[in-house]
């Protein structure tokens, strides 16, 4: 259990213009398919937070506070190299082929003297790194949604440049196979990849559901995650309604699943009791698929949501439209630490150094081509 062990505060259940018919372009519409150059396997998922037309500008003031290491986390990185693995899928594709990828295994990696992250982030390229999937390259883009005051400006212009700053699947999954090597053995905690728990965005399906990978982690077999058999707590990136992320944090003994939120709102507690009651009976049937109720004293899940509330402390709120998945990141980071969530300041100076931390993080598992670097 935490050192904040949460109060049983619940939450109450709550109840164009047409087209000239191609007189002027015989031609069939075009469909618009995606830039190739910000493809990636995960399952596609908007922006994290929808921008409205006024942005709010940064603030340049600085503090003593500025300085502070965000993600001062004990000793939960202190070996860059942590054996574990990373599994990597999180769904399908827009055209409905669902695609199984496989682990890297870290000790089979090589690696070389790479130049210095401050250096490489300047002006970043694609990448391997043993925290992605296995084979493939890290685009440069997983760089500039996370730090892109950082970055040097492109010369050439992409699909939805408003895209930079927001977080995608592919940083919030790595962060957890990153948090999954910190893990202590006795721990009775575990984390879990942003699929367990979002919907896919066209077919409303949830992810789980045809992704045996994320499946694995449910009983253990994906290694190293343990089986929620062996654990009271599962913290998790949620994605709710396509442009937002959430912390979720499952209390499995009392079920009752926590959610903080950094852009608190009435509708998006609706919207989340409304998936989490969906996801139950999704969830208690592949636990009982995979054994989790054998021998348990635990009956079938029947999760009540608490929002913002029962931890003891306070959510950070986000000053801007797109901080959402490194609050998320670092909720989630402190929770499997057991250190009270406190921002010293509420500033976007503050989240700014938060992904530089987790950008050196990521930069450490830089390696060699991992194609043929899965497990045994």
């Amino acid at each position: 259990m935490p050192a904040y062990t949460p109060t049983p505060n619940w939450q109450p259940p709550i109840p164009s213009h047409p087209g000239d018919a191609g007189l002027c372009d015989p031609r069939p519409r075009r469909v618009q398919r995606p830039s190739v150059y910000i493809q990636s396997p995960y399952t596609p998922l908007p922006a994290t937070t929808e921008l409205p037309k006024k942005r709010v500008g940064k603030t340049k003031k600085n503090s003593k506070n500025d300085n502070l290491s965000p993600l001062n986390l004990g000793n939960a990185f202190a070996h860059d190299n942590v054996g574990g693995d990373d599994v990597l899928i999180t769904g399908v594709h827009d055209t409905g082929i669902y695609f199984t990828y496989e682990n890297v295994d870290p000790n089979k990696v090589t690696r070389q003297e790479y130049n210095d992250f401050t250096d490489f982030i300047l002006n970043p390229y694609q990448v391997y790194l043993d925290c992605y999937m296995m084979g493939y390259l890290v685009p440069e883009f997983f760089w500039r949604q996370l730090v892109p005051h950082l970055c040097m400006p492109r010369s050439h212009s992409v699909d939805n440049p408003n895209n930079e700053g927001w977080l995608s699947g592919d940083q919030m999954n790595a962060w957890i196979e990153i948090l999954i090597r910190s893990r202590p053995q006795d721990a009775d905690w575990t984390v879990s990849k942003s699929g367990t728990a979002c919907v896919h965005p066209e077919n409303n399906r949830f992810l789980i559901q045809t992704d045996p990978h994320i499946i694995g982690m449910l009983d253990g077999s994906t290694r190293p995650y343990p089986s929620w058999k062996n654990v009271n707590w599962v913290y998790m990136p949620i994605n709710v309604g396509g442009n937002h992320w959430v912390t979720g944090a499952v209390n499995l003994p009392h079920s009752v699943f926590y959610v903080f939120d950094s852009m608190e709102s009435q509708s998006r507690r609706l919207l989340l009791e409304a998936q989490i009651k969906a996801w139950t009976p999704v969830i208690n049937g592949i636990l009982q698929m995979r054994g989790y109720f054998d021998g348990s004293e635990r009956p079938y899940h029947n999760f009540i949501l608490s929002y913002n509330k029962g931890w003891g402390f306070e959510v950070p709120q986000q000053a801007n439209f797109k901080d959402c998945g490194v609050i998320t990141c670092w909720l989630i980071a402190k929770l499997c630490v057991g250190h009270v969530p406190v921002v010293p300041r509420q500033s976007e100076r503050y989240w700014e150094n938060i992904r530089y931390e987790m950008g050196k993080l990521f930069y450490k598992c830089r390696c060699e081509n991992t194609r043929y670097c899965g497990y045994d």
